[in-house]
């Protein structure tokens, strides 16, 4: 048995696996190779839905099933199957309805386990999503099928050219305010049913109550006969994940509010966060 038979180790993606340039650092590649070969189990935790990661699910190997869209689902690339989700409220169609109506200046979408559907059009969103090999579609709510895994709303401000674009974290006032006019409202008429997630200060998602990452971190763990977690992350929408962890981890360049928890500060995430934090594991395992 390695070093560590006993762990599974789950990351955030942007900003954390990756550098703010979108690419992940080498050291981070070599590193989960290392621990991989000492039995450690690896995988990550993102935001995104399954075909919206599906091409970044190959930048880097894992030896376990990725966890998606927030924590709603756990799917698996290498035999292409879903393992677990937590689906929406059967009135969520209904709260779609009230947002866009509300809000009709912001981009919004039902994700379903393997399509979008897209409300308020924006092309500029289309456009990027379809480089990225995800084509929006549009129906009328009630027409969707069902399961829904998640409603996820965003303000696009520039039209996306091709290439990974940097992470930036300051964003206008004023584009910021109407995003959280939208997360307090959805928060007062819908919070004991749903929970609303802050993945970036342009945009909310919204997915069942009782549903997130670090929730369905641990009932991967435990699925896979790990009894130690273990969690990297840089963002708030991280911030279950970490407390969940038996051990965690930020960045050394995570959001500043991300310090305040006692967490165990990793590497800057281009300077191989993840790497910093499978090296700290070993140390500890000599």
């Amino acid at each position: 048995m390695g070093r560590f038979s006993d762990i599974l180790l789950v990351t955030d993606f942007d900003a954390t696996l990756t550098g703010r340039d979108r690419r992940i650092p080498q050291a981070n590649v070599d590193a989960v190779e290392r621990f991989m070969a000492e039995d450690g189990l690896f995988t990550i935790a993102t935001g995104r839905s399954r075909p919206m990661f599906d091409h970044s699910s190959r930048d880097i190997r894992v030896n376990a099933p990725h966890i998606l869209s927030n924590g709603s689902a756990v799917y698996d690339y290498a035999t292409r199957s879903w393992i677990f989700w937590e689906d929406l409220p059967e009135d969520a169609d209904a709260v779609m309805a009230d947002l866009v109506a509300r809000f009709p200046d912001v981009f919004g979408e039902v994700q379903t386990k393997d399509e979008h559907y897209g409300f308020n059009g924006d092309p500029a969103h289309d456009d990027w999503m379809q480089r990225i090999g995800v084509l929006i579609r549009r129906l009328p709510l009630a027409e969707i099928p069902r399961p829904w895994l998640k409603l996820r709303f965003l303000i696009q401000q520039n039209e996306r050219k091709p290439g990974p674009a940097p992470i930036v974290r300051e964003m206008p006032e004023e584009l910021v305010r109407r995003i959280d006019a939208m997360k307090t409202h959805v928060e007062s008429a819908y919070g004991d049913r749903y929970r609303v997630e802050r993945p970036s200060a342009l945009s909310i998602e919204v997915m069942r109550a009782g549903t997130h990452k670090g929730l369905t971190a641990r009932r991967l763990a435990l699925a896979l006969g790990r009894k130690t977690l273990v969690c990297v992350g840089d963002a708030l929408n991280d911030l279950s994940m970490l407390q969940e962890a038996d051990v965690a981890f930020v960045t050394g360049d995570a959001e500043p509010a991300m310090y305040g928890y006692g967490f165990r500060v990793a590497a800057p995430c281009g300077e191989g966060a993840v790497a910093s934090v499978i090296d700290a594991l070993g140390a500890a395992r000599p």
